[in-house]
């Protein structure tokens, strides 16, 4: 009996050292902070209260309108700003419709970093998480394919660990948020999908600079966005945007029009 209790440290240490590796591969299902879930700040794994540090997260949605047209895939970024540590991180992320039940599907971007998990008591919910490999960075890039139907609402919610990589469950800030987003109407996806059909960017992966070509419709201005939504450059030139300066990446570029906006996906090598 000695003997046992000697070892009982030892042995608690080791599962609780499997816990926290394990979950280094992914956040554990139903911790977004969405209704009936808890997050990892409330569930008794960090046990603290979200939103309290200094970092920021963040939702950005490829279209500027905040809006889908059923059936069709939508790219998102889950970003987190002035990071303890950029080395440790996770996130966890799900989409609801109006009565709480899933609404779409995910599909991968990034499969080394990035995971599809399903729910346990919420068996319904689809949710993304990062893998093992993905905790090294502070931002994760996404596919959300809107469901064939609209189904009005739809809302997503984000749950992020900011860790401080010291291994354990204490010192981690975590962060919640959420963004709702809007079934387009007819007359709204008419206009994205003039807009899409009539303007046109290259060369795109882009090395300098992309070129856009629009027939028929009259260019205002363009803005270019990094993955985290920072605004990185602005142009009032409607044939042509420089990147010179840009690090390599993947970037948003909004089209502002006199028939509304449009938004493409860039990638810089």
């Amino acid at each position: 009996m000695k003997n046992t209790f000697t070892y009982l440290p030892f042995i608690l240490g080791f599962i609780i050292y499997l816990f926290l590796l394990s979950n280094s591969s992914g956040g554990p299902a139903q911790t977004t902070g969405a209704p009936g879930e808890a997050t990892c700040g409330r569930s008794g794994c960090h046990a603290v209260a979200e939103n309290t540090g200094d970092a920021s997260i963040a939702i950005n949605f490829e279209e500027a309108s905040l809006e889908y047209a059923p059936g069709e895939t939508y790219a998102m970024t889950i970003a987190l700003t002035n990071a303890m540590n950029a080395s440790k991180n996770g996130f966890q992320l799900v989409a609801l419709d109006s009565l709480n039940n899933n609404a779409g599907s995910w599909e991968l971007v990034e499969e080394s970093t990035t995971q599809i998990r399903g729910g346990s008591s919420l068996a319904d919910r689809s949710y993304l998480t990062h893998t093992t490999a993905g905790t090294g960075q502070t931002s994760w890039m996404v596919n959300w394919k809107a469901p064939e139907e609209s189904i009005g609402s739809v809302a997503f919610y984000l749950s992020v660990n900011d860790s401080n990589a010291n291994g354990g469950r204490t010192g981690d800030d975590i962060y919640i948020t959420n963004l709702s987003i809007n079934a387009a109407s007819s007359t709204s996806t008419s206009v994205v999908d003039r807009l899409a059909k009539n303007i046109t960017i290259y060369p795109n992966p882009a090395v300098d600079f992309i070129n856009i070509q629009s027939d028929g419709i009259e260019i205002l201005n363009t803005t270019v966005y990094d993955v985290t939504g920072k605004i990185v450059h602005v142009s009032s030139i409607p044939t042509s945007v420089n990147l010179n300066g840009l690090i390599k990446g993947i970037y948003f570029l909004k089209i502002n029009t006199i028939e509304g906006l449009l938004v493409k996906k860039l990638f810089l090598n």
